[in-house]
């Protein structure tokens, strides 16, 4: 054993490396690769003084990473000498909070809104003024930028707009400046909304669930590297039951780290065993949360109902998913015509119920979480034997 290995076993104050649902970049961040990539080539494009070409949308259902993949974008920028902004869509309710907010690399404009020096009230708009393009061209004058807004699809579209047209506008003229907007499966819809030249330029970044290979690597890295062991038969139980969603992949690796004894360095089946039950009840404890936000949005039955077209497939065609929907609205007394199934199948998008996919010129529709359609459709007992029209 090793000098390292023994130092290891005897610290009763390891440190859990996974973080399930914090938004943290987890201890190794697999399967995206293809959005590092290209993340990286705009980047050294900023570094170079050269306008990037076009901005990041980087959208996907909850507790696939996407905050994750932001906040190491954003360390990428800062390991480069690029200059960050970071902030949430809801934060700005005005053009002035929203000028106030890019005028400073720090932040501290969020805190001088807020505090008062010797009696007097100091507010963002006392230490900034100028046109949005004014405030991003002095940025971008004295280091390249690229200002980074999670939760996007709240942001107002009046905003949204100034902000979108004022970084195209310098892109223009050569500014070194990237802007990165993340958020839910709604963002599409809500950047169209502010200027559909926008998104069409866009490299879109659609975030989904993790493949097998890249969830097993997720949890089996991060134990090598603190030199841990997993079992071939042990992965090959928590895989599959982890459905590589990423919230779940760190969860199972948490869990599993907490079974660890101080004489050992390898995670058996029999770890994997020990950690089931709490994977389960944590698990089931979200989707009953994620079933009531369905009930609250008055699409359970439709969600159940959706749930039967997948039995025994992992993808289904849009008229499947449409003729779900429909039945289910029939069934409840409801409008079932074109916009109506529409407006409930973006809903159960939003949500990250289903999750829109195209390849090789193929459009479907992928579960967003399989189990979690197994749980609604065992809760809304309501629709049992419902079948599409």
């Amino acid at each position: 054993m090793t000098a390292f290995r023994q130092l290891r076993k005897a610290d009763p104050d390891r440190t859990n490396p996974f973080v399930p649902g914090q938004g943290r970049i987890p201890p190794y961040l697999a399967g995206r690769e293809t959005e590092q990539r290209l993340i990286k080539n705009l980047l050294d494009r900023l570094v170079k003084g050269w306008a990037p070409g076009r901005d990041v949308v980087l959208f996907g259902p909850r507790g696939n990473g996407k905050t994750v993949l932001m906040e190491w974008s954003l360390r990428e920028a800062q390991s480069r000498k690029i200059g960050t902004g970071d902030f949430y869509g809801g934060e700005f309710r005005s053009r002035d909070e929203l000028i106030g907010g890019l005028s400073v690399a720090s932040g501290w404009s969020r805190l001088f809104s807020s505090v008062s020096w010797l009696g007097v009230g100091i507010r963002t708009r006392d230490v900034t003024s100028g046109r949005l393009s004014d405030v991003l061209a002095r940025r971008t004058r004295q280091r390249p930028l690229v200002i980074a807004i999670d939760e996007a699809h709240v942001l107002g579209i009046e905003l949204g707009q100034a902000l979108i047209n004022a970084v195209q506008g310098l892109r223009r003229k050569g500014s070194p400046i990237l802007l990165m907007l993340v958020g839910t499966p709604d963002l599409p819809r809500r950047l169209n909304s502010m200027g559909a030249s926008f998104w069409d330029r866009s490299a879109k970044l659609r975030i989904g669930r993790l493949s097998p290979e890249a969830a097993a690597e997720a949890i089996r890295i991060p134990l090598e590297e603190r030199d841990y062991m997993i079992a071939s038969d042990a992965l090959d139980q928590v895989v599959p039951e982890s459905e590589a969603y990423p919230f779940f992949v760190q969860l199972w690796g948490g869990l599993l780290w907490d079974t660890l004894q101080v004489s050992s360095s390898l995670i058996s089946a029999a770890n994997a065993d020990q950690a089931r039950g709490q994977f389960e009840d944590e698990r089931d404890e979200y989707y009953l949360n994620r079933y009531e936000e369905l009930r609250r949005a008055g699409l359970a039955r439709v969600a159940a109902s959706v749930s039967s077209v997948y039995l025994g497939a992992d993808k289904a065609s849009a008229d499947q998913v449409e003729g779900a929907v429909r039945s289910a609205l029939e069934s409840m007394g409801q409008h079932s015509d074109k916009r109506s199934v529409t407006a409930a199948l973006e809903q159960l998008h939003e949500l990250g119920y289903i999750w829109a996919v195209s390849k090789q010129s193929r459009h479907y529709f992928e579960p967003g979480i399989p189990s979690l359609m197994q749980f609604v459709a065992r809760s809304d007992d309501s629709v049992a034997g419902l079948q599409p029209s």
